[in-house]
């Protein structure tokens, strides 16, 4: 384990909250709005959070079962040695191409609105070593530049919110459930996917400092990030209306370059609102990156920190696979839709064998 670091459970929050708060925060209110076909892409979110909290409330119960125990190791007392290695193995090839997507979509916004003269593959170099920098200073390190970074971002994020209603109207959003409760059914599993990330906590739940607050505090995280995804599903609707809102790449951009400020304090809030983005996508790929270094190391026996610098290569093929947007989305797509597997089928299925084997603190039951 790395060394005898603790994480509070506070600390564990603001991993969790980071993690969340990456790509979808730019491309949430398209995509559910698209799936809904209506206004009420935002009720999808709320009601998808709601759905998230199960698999996260499992995830929570196994660090319970197993305390201080690395995921590595209990999985491999779960579903026996061999299957608990290839387990650990795949989440770590999971990991690396949700870094690798990270990394790309952060390649590919940067370019567009900050440094269109710039070679994206520049950009990416640069997302990777910055990474490398952080990671190999070890779980302290990823911990600290997240409790620095999550203030800041959700600040400003809350604040573009609030001046993004000058933009609204009320007409957009209504009438609510026109149609009832069925297109929500087609909006929901993409609004769960925005979650994904919450797996995490099978790994950083092993550090905790008391582990009985896992639970609540992957609680508390999805009801965070819940509230900051269905203000800004919201407000996209309310501000361009659902037909508009299906044709833009990145509405949330595109609703704070429609921000006015009185006085011209900020000419350009949409170049603030990037730069605080960027550390939200820096704080998720850096933990990826932690994550995917961490298991290689405990699976193969090896310093996690050589780890982090042997996965770049792989990392950056990845990253450099898709030849436009439309193959980053459907990468995106494919990550979103194994996450399930990873993130809530696994987790699941871990707890209900441990508890029929009577595995970890079921044994003294």
């Amino acid at each position: 384990m790395q060394g005898l670091y603790r994480i509070s459970p506070i600390q564990l929050l603001v991993l969790l909250v980071s993690m969340m708060m990456g790509v979808g925060i730019l491309t949430l209110p398209r995509g559910v709005t698209d799936a809904v076909g209506t206004p009420d892409g935002w009720i999808a979110v709320i009601l998808a959070g709601l759905l998230t909290t199960i698999p996260v409330a499992a995830i929570g119960k196994l660090s319970a079962v197993f305390p201080r125990q690395h995921f590595l190791h209990y999985s491999q007392e779960i579903a026996g040695k061999h299957l608990g290695w290839l387990l650990g193995f795949l989440y770590s090839c999971y990991f690396i191409m949700f870094l690798a997507f990270e990394v790309r979509v952060l390649g590919e916004v940067v370019r567009q609105y900050l440094m269109d003269k710039t070679p994206k593959e520049v950009l990416i170099v640069m997302a990777f070593f910055s990474s490398v920098y952080l990671v190999t200073g070890g779980l302290g390190s990823v911990v600290r530049i997240n409790q620095l970074f999550l203030p800041i971002m959700v600040v400003v994020i809350l604040t573009v919110f609030l001046l993004s209603v000058q933009n609204f109207e009320m007409k957009n959003v209504q009438p609510i459930l026109s149609k009832g409760f069925s297109p929500l059914a087609k909006g929901i599993p993409q609004a769960t996917l925005s979650y994904l990330g919450f797996d995490i906590l099978l790994v950083f739940s092993a550090y905790l400092e008391k582990p009985e607050k896992a639970v609540l505090m992957g609680i508390m995280a999805v009801a965070i990030v819940c509230v900051i995804y269905t203000v800004n599903v919201f407000l996209g609707i309310g501000t361009f209306g659902a037909e508009t809102l299906v044709t833009l790449i990145w509405p949330t951009l595109e609703m704070v370059k429609g921000i006015e400020i009185p006085g011209g304090f900020v000419e350009r809030l949409e170049s603030l609102f990037l730069t605080i983005w960027i550390m939200a996508i820096f704080t998720t790929l850096s933990i990826m990156h932690f994550l995917a270094s961490l298991i290689l190391g405990q699976l193969f026996n090896r310093d996690q920190r050589w780890f982090s610098y042997a996965i770049l290569p792989v990392s950056y093929i990845v990253t450099m696979s898709p030849k436009g947007l439309i193959d980053v989305f459907a990468f995106g797509a494919f990550l979103s839709n194994i996450g399930i597997f990873f993130a809530g089928a696994v987790p699941i299925l871990l707890l209900l064998i441990a508890r029929i084997r009577r595995l970890g603190t079921y044994a003294e039951k």
